[in-house]
């Protein structure tokens, strides 16, 4: 009966601890299943906060760039100032025009011109017949040396060249029959009037024929090394001759009337 007694504990004990182990070993594998099926947290890996699965990458602060079939858009950062610049052609300077709406203008200003030698052109850039200067026109235009007049121009405004201090000379297309020049100085066609003497002319000397009647307002402003006129006609002559306003250099400039030439 003791050996039977002795032989049923030792049963029950090896029942108990393979009843443990079996435990354990379900214990074990429920624990590693479900950390095999719970996935890693990258930004607690990097030790950043990782984001909600309610966040969209614009929330984070990031852009979609990629299109419908998974490819990425180029970004174009380009101004539209910057495209106009590379696909436009850079105009060329111009005089400025003030059209007369009958397909003819007249010069207005200097517009982007930035060169000494003028050149006004028979057309604008707008297809007009070029056959005036208006009034002003050049007015201040410190920087002109000289100026190119066309066959096609008629009229010319008071005080286009008035300002023009570095003027030199003037020169006419001999197919222009509204103007001309005699020794760089500007005249009316028929030489009647006197339109400018050009105030850098370093002549110490002028010879203004009889056939002048008027002398227009401005024409001799600025002028710098004139010291005397030689007129052709007579003093009475002179007298008769219409002067406009801004000419007061000539009461200091010697007159000889009735010259020879």
């Amino acid at each position: 009966m003791e050996l039977l007694k002795t032989k049923g504990m030792k049963t029950l004990t090896v029942s108990l601890l393979a009843a443990a182990a079996l435990l354990i070993t379900v214990l074990v594998v429920a624990f590693r299943g479900a950390s095999a099926s719970t996935p890693k947290n990258d930004g607690e890996t990097l030790g950043l906060e990782a984001p909600k699965e309610s966040e969209s990458i614009a929330d984070l602060g990031f852009s979609d760039d990629t299109d419908a079939d998974g490819t990425a858009e180029e970004i174009d950062d380009t101004t539209d100032t910057e495209k106009a610049e590379t696909t436009s052609p850079a105009r060329p300077p111009s005089l400025s025009f003030i059209s007369n709406g009958d397909g003819t203008c007249s010069v207005s200003g200097i517009g982007t011109i930035t060169s000494a030698e003028i050149n006004v052109p028979t057309l604008s850039p707008s297809g007009d017949v070029v056959t005036g200067i208006s009034e002003y026109a050049f007015y201040n235009c410190t920087s002109i040396v000289s100026i190119d007049i066309p066959s096609t121009v008629r009229s010319i405004g008071k005080y286009a060249f008035l300002g023009c201090t570095s003027l030199l000379d003037f020169s006419v297309s001999s197919s222009n029959n509204s103007f001309k020049t005699v020794d760089g100085v500007l005249y009316s066609k028929d030489g009647t009037r006197l339109i400018c003497y050009p105030a850098m002319r370093g002549k110490t000397s002028c010879v203004i024929s009889a056939d002048v009647t008027v002398i227009e307002s401005g024409a001799f402003s600025g002028v710098k090394a004139l010291k005397n006129i030689y007129y052709t006609g007579s003093a009475a002559d002179w007298t008769a001759v219409m002067i406009g306003s801004n000419n007061e250099v000539l009461e200091s400039i010697r007159l000889t009337c009735n010259y020879k030439e």
